[in-house]
């Protein structure tokens, strides 16, 4: 029986949680990425099933989260603290995910820099994953990190621009909310600016035809499918030689969780291509 080893480390300055089977070397490896205002302690289960397939979990304590909380997570729905938007708009929720994903990209980045020296970790073959505001950083990464061999985004959008246009148009029909937008404009130009500058949709091309599984709940409200679904549509052509490296799995009945059979869905794709 093959003893699965959970190690609490911190490298390049991010906490982690590693989780691999005992005396692992050269395994695939696949990084985790939470959701919003939780930790890299929700992985664990995604790890322990990767492990037992030989792959390595390295989940992250995304920016200003977890081991590294910072105050601007922790007030950001309090009322009581300045913010430029409206505070029950989710639009100061929303700019902060986004520079936590520009963050966390980077984060990954270098430890797949430093885990090259690292003899535990195969360097060539790398998974990445995430949930909910973790799903955004596989398709930024996938968009721009080469290295990213199988990308598997949970519950999340692949359009960040799109997202932030749509939520900053509904909370300005908001009568209560109108004034305050409006005298943040110059924040929301920046904001705005900053976004359109993250956002993979364009990029996301470039990753073809490595593998690519999306998957979504029916019933989601807060990630809604039909940017998914367009992707999806875009990117067919460039699968055409490779079909079933490409798949959106839209589970009825799902609202904004992850199933349990959502997270063997996952973990069987990146068995599938990382350990071939």
């Amino acid at each position: 029986m093959t003893r699965i080893i959970i190690d609490r480390e911190q490298i390049a300055g991010v906490p982690l949680l590693i989780i691999a089977p005992e005396s692992a070397t050269a395994c695939p490896t696949v990084f985790f990425v939470h959701g919003f205002t939780a930790s890299k302690a929700d992985g664990v289960e995604f790890g322990y099933r990767l492990a037992t397939a030989g792959i390595i979990c390295v989940c992250v304590d995304a920016a200003m989260h977890g081991d590294r909380q910072d105050p601007r997570l922790t007030h950001i729905f309090d009322p009581t603290v300045p913010h430029p938007y409206p505070s029950d708009s989710m639009l100061n929720a929303y700019i902060l995910q986004y520079h936590v994903t520009a963050q966390t990209a980077d984060d990954i980045t270098r430890l797949i820099a430093a885990f090259q020296q690292d003899a535990r970790f195969d360097m060539t073959r790398i998974g990445v994953m995430g949930v909910s505001m973790g799903g955004l950083t596989p398709f930024y990464l996938a968009a721009h990190q080469p290295q990213i061999q199988v990308a598997v985004p949970i519950i999340t959008i692949p359009y960040f621009a799109r997202y932030w246009d749509d939520a900053v148009l509904e909370a300005s029909t908001n009568p209560a909310w109108a004034e305050q937008i409006q005298q943040a404009s110059a924040t929301l130009a920046a904001d705005t600016a900053f976004v359109q500058q993250l956002d993979p949709m364009d990029k996301l091309r470039s990753f073809a035809p490595k593998p690519l599984l999306i998957l979504l709940g029916a019933d989601d409200t807060f990630a809604y499918k039909f940017g998914s679904m367009d992707l999806y549509r875009q990117l067919a052509p460039s699968y055409r030689e490779h079909p079933e490296r490409l798949k959106l799995h839209i589970y009825p009945g799902v609202a904004h969780d992850v199933t349990r059979e959502m997270a063997g869905e996952a973990c069987e794709w990146f068995a599938q291509y990382l350990c071939q």
